[in-house]
């Protein structure tokens, strides 16, 4: 028999000092379960709604890089754990806090994954559950529409947040996973790499193929397995990027860049040495980035 279930990915965001070190801290299961107590009970004040629904959520808080990637793994895990806890028939509202007193989760996407470019922003994920019902469509509408105007916290929740992690926190408050997509993206288009999150995009949600090359000249093509990176051979760079107002080095530079993000999100990628510098200063098109993947692969 199905289960049908409905669902809302939200997340607790949350803004604090800068720190020396990026530590991975666990809360056990009886304190993520008072955590979520909280953030539900802050949820009901503006959406009473969510008190004949479940909650479901991670005793830990993440970097923006490790939930946003393809799949969304660590929601896609709170789903899969959902469909054990609640049944659609004779559905019981509860609240499941998943914690670990070890240190390292059974379920590996939930251990936190340090980072020496550590950000200050960070979030806790969870998940709202609710039998497939039009109450609940309306419910999770409404939340979509209305949740970033209204979810902003503070006072004792803040506090509880600012002792179980061991955080300085400056502004706490509740999105939705689009909410928090279109954050990630905000900060890319904000320094000038617009094209980029438009391939990261078609990467995260799996969409049709994309081509773009970026302001420092790289080019990148998602061909629906991977990002092929494009990027010229030095002995060709000089000719290729007499347009560019930059040295080989500061290429080769954004291309670690660019590399250590698709690492970071864990979106399947290929680094392409280009040889023709004419690939760079022609007309873009896919029939010629596929025609050079195959001059690639000829060449190894």
């Amino acid at each position: 028999m199905d289960n049908r279930l409905r669902t809302i990915d939200l997340a607790v965001v949350i803004q604090h000092t800068s720190k020396t070190e990026d530590e991975a801290l666990y809360l056990d299961k009886e304190a993520a379960t008072e955590l979520l107590q909280s953030i539900g009970q802050n949820i009901a004040s503006h959406f009473p709604g969510i008190q004949n629904f479940g909650l479901i959520g991670v005793g830990s808080i993440y970097h923006l890089h490790q939930i946003i990637r393809p799949g969304f793994p660590i929601y896609t895990q709170l789903f899969e754990l959902s469909k054990i806890h609640f049944r659609e028939k004779n559905f019981k509202p509860s609240i499941i806090g998943i914690g670990t007193a070890e240190e390292q989760f059974e379920v590996f996407h939930f251990n936190k994954e340090l980072s020496e470019f550590a950000d200050v922003l960070e979030v806790l994920p969870f998940t709202v559950v609710m039998p497939e019902t039009p109450e609940a469509a309306d419910f999770i509408e409404k939340m979509e529409r209305e949740l970033i105007t209204k979810a902003h916290l503070n006072g004792k929740i803040v506090s509880d947040f600012q002792n179980a992690f061991e955080q300085d926190i400056l502004n706490m408050s509740i999105v939705t996973l689009a909410d928090l997509n279109g954050l990630f993206a905000s900060q890319l288009i904000q320094i000038g790499l617009e094209e980029l999150w438009e391939i990261m995009q078609a990467v995260i949600f799996d969409q049709t193929e994309k081509l773009n090359q970026l302001g420092s000249g790289h080019i990148l093509y998602w061909k629906l397995d991977e990002v092929a990176l494009y990027v010229a051979h030095p002995s060709i760079y000089d000719e290729a990027m007499k347009d560019y107002l930059q040295d080989y080095k500061t290429y080769a530079l954004t291309t670690d860049r660019l590399e250590h993000l698709f690492k970071m999100h864990k979106i399947p990628y290929s680094k392409i040495e280009v040889m023709n510098p004419d690939f760079f200063k022609e007309p873009l098109t896919v029939d010629s980035a596929r025609a050079q993947l195959t001059t690639h692969i000829k060449a190894l």
